[in-house]
């Protein structure tokens, strides 16, 4: 099953502290660093969040849940956090290619296999919203 969660690296953070920290905060589930695969997907994307024009570096890494459906923590979730999202659910990779949903990343369905097994994905820049 796929899961993505997202946000910025902190400056006192190195990519593998804030993905520890953002699947926490934005899917409610704890896991260990030795999980965090390497980051293999870099990106540039600008969105609007909450008024205002964001522009991010990201970094997209694999995490290694051992449930197949792993139960979802909200206490250490910030509010709005909370606020901004309201449900869940889990895709297997075959859903998301042969879905017409819009994903964030837009290329995820494209790209979601290559980067599965291993592959370094470079993708320039994406105008969300």
């Amino acid at each position: 099953m796929v899961g993505i969660a997202g946000g910025g690296i902190d400056n006192d953070e190195t990519y593998l502290e804030a993905a520890l920290r953002e699947f926490r905060e934005e899917v409610g589930i704890v896991v260990a660093a030795a999980q965090v695969g390497p980051p293999l997907w870099c990106r540039s994307a600008s969105f609007r969040y909450r008024g205002r024009r964001r522009l991010q570096q990201e970094v997209i890494v694999r995490i290694a849940i051992e449930a197949r459906k792993p139960a979802i923590g909200y206490a250490e979730r910030l509010d709005y956090e909370i606020e901004d999202h309201f449900d869940y659910r889990w895709w297997s990779v075959a859903d998301i290619q042969k879905s017409k949903e819009r994903f964030y990343p837009g290329k995820l369905p494209v790209l979601l296999s290559p980067f599965l097994t291993g592959a370094k994905i470079d993708e320039p820049f994406e105008l969300w919203s």
